[in-house]
């Protein structure tokens, strides 16, 4: 290597952000015979864009992803077959059931430990930073290079992929003007409950949804590991209240029985998050000057349930199959256009969030079996409602 190389350290790839979604488009393109380095950043600010703890997946976000599908024993917890809804006085509910396992609910750093691992394996560099680089968008590469640090770290990249941190975000930290990208409102509450063992009951194959007063809210509870995660879904804006809500919100279902009677609330682990739910629909673009914007730096995320990891593999996915046919092309920045109308075609429908507000479906799914199975898929999978 001679010293212009070891100067400039231009890679085909490089993707900003040790998320799912960065894990697997890097994944992808490393296989597919380019050179790639995958850039570990701090977050620009300290408002939390992904859950940290515990998620689920739909089950068929395996089928897209073969290196997601290799590691799914180490990585998956409980499958659940049952969606089970209440009332928001939880003496109605009503299940939708299926053979097959609908999804699956996971750890989130053993998620990403494992596709660090596979990652690496298959041969991208990966680099942590300790502060935020600065990226520059040139007409023949994408410029990233640490505050204070000598040319030789400097990174060129012919392309650059966008995998953290939010909309906004990311476009601050490209210095490009993106529109959609502030209209942040969705807000996920959670608490995470020490289980033991003898006391799982029915957390190991049912996700459980909850009708709560108010218009723009509801209640979710599903195992993971040897803990039961309990959350409140805000589809506008955070309560000033929110660890009160949650707190309440675990009590009535303590009393009820769902959650069982000797469970200590005192040792829970209570966070919170705001994901881009849906924002993916609202941003004027998803390609800049070399450059593409996946996971949550897209808004990749339910805009029902806030749910990120099947819309971050998909936006993954989608991004890495133009990026590989961008680098074979000599009209490189014409064919990442093409990523506007791909994933709108592949995911724009799972990510839709309801056009009926939910307090109105709520009450027909408790009531109709058919309407229960209807809203279980359209927030599990984004099937038309």
């Amino acid at each position: 290597m001679n010293i212009l190389q070891v100067v400039s350290n231009l890679y085909d790839i490089a993707v900003y952000g040790a998320s799912v979604a960065g894990y697997v488009a890097a994944t992808a393109l490393v296989k597919s015979g380019w050179q790639v380095i995958l850039l570990d950043v701090p977050p620009i600010h300290s408002e939390q864009i992904e859950p940290s703890n515990a998620d689920w997946i739909p089950a068929d976000t395996f089928d897209v992803c073969p290196f997601l599908r290799r590691i799914r024993t180490a990585i998956v917890e409980h499958p659940f077959r049952t969606v089970l809804f209440y009332s928001t006085d939880l003496t109605s509910k009503v299940h939708y059931r299926t053979r097959s396992i609908m999804g699956f609910t996971l750890s989130i750093p053993t998620l990403l430990k494992k596709l660090k691992l596979s990652a690496c394996q298959e041969g991208i560099e990966y680099r942590r930073h300790r502060g935020k680089p600065e990226i520059v968008l040139q007409e023949q590469c994408v410029l990233i290079s640490q505050a204070g640090a000598s040319r030789r770290r400097d990174i060129r990249a012919k392309i650059l992929i966008m995998a953290k941190d939010s909309p906004a975000e990311a476009a601050f930290n490209l210095g490009q003007p993106l529109r959609g990208a502030d209209k942040r409102k969705f807000a996920i509450g959670e608490m995470s409950i020490n289980l033991p063992k003898s006391k799982h009951g029915d957390f190991d194959n049912v996700m459980h949804i909850f009708q709560l007063p108010g218009t723009d809210r509801f209640g979710m509870l599903f195992g993971m590991g040897n803990s039961i995660i309990t959350r409140i879904v805000y589809q506008n804006q955070l309560s000033t209240r929110w660890e009160e809500q949650i707190m309440q919100f675990a009590t009535r279902l303590q009393r009820a029985g769902i959650i069982p009677e000797r469970i200590k609330f005192s040792r829970a682990k209570i966070t919170h998050w705001f994901p881009p739910a849906a924002q993916a629909l609202e941003l004027d673009t998803h390609v800049l000057k070399r450059t593409l914007l996946i996971g949550s730096a897209g808004g990749f995320a339910s805009g029902i349930t806030g749910a990120m990891l099947d819309a971050s593999v998909r936006s993954a996915i989608v991004a890495a199959e133009v990026a590989d046919r961008a680098l074979k092309s000599n009209r490189c920045q014409e064919t990442l256009a093409d990523f506007k109308d791909q994933w709108r075609d592949d995911i724009a429908d799972r990510i839709r969030p309801f056009t009926t507000p939910l307090r109105m479906i709520f009450p027909m799914a408790l009531s109709n079996k058919m309407i229960a199975a209807r809203l279980a898929r359209a927030m599990l999978f984004g099937e038309n409602i």
